[in-house]
């Protein structure tokens, strides 16, 4: 139950950070590249939790 929860805290505090960062730069691609950062980031982390670090073999091409 508790999984959403972190997501949306992440959410609210690159909001605010990013709200702050746009006001004090005069600047929303600061905003932008913030929110896209943590999120790529996040997702990677959930990534590998949910499935342990597994990479997928690239198979080889034959000639």
């Amino acid at each position: 139950m508790q999984q959403p929860y972190a997501r949306v805290i992440v959410l609210h505090i690159t909001i605010m950070t990013s709200g702050f960062l746009v006001t004090v730069l005069d600047s929303p691609i600061v905003g932008l590249l913030l929110l896209v950062g943590l999120k790529i980031g996040l997702d990677l982390r959930s990534h590998v939790r949910e499935h342990g670090g597994a990479v997928l073999p690239i198979p080889r091409q034959s000639d």
